[in-house]
């Protein structure tokens, strides 16, 4: 199956947040970590933020349970 690179990108942010799950993180970390481009960072973070899928705080991220 094919997704998009937006969903691909996304599904590896979410992945690094699982892992640091009671931390904080940069979402400039999260974009190094996971080589995700600068363009689609923010809009990535802010549409999973929207969909309760995590939160931010500050351009720090972290998945909500």
């Amino acid at each position: 199956m094919i997704y998009s690179k937006t969903v691909k990108y996304a599904l590896l942010a979410l992945s690094y947040l699982a892992l640091n799950k009671y931390r904080l993180v940069k979402v400039k970390k999260i974009a190094e970590a996971q080589k995700i481009p600068k363009p689609l960072r923010e809009v990535i973070l802010d549409y999973l933020n929207y969909h309760s899928a995590v939160s931010t705080s500050r351009r720090k991220a972290r998945v909500i349970l």
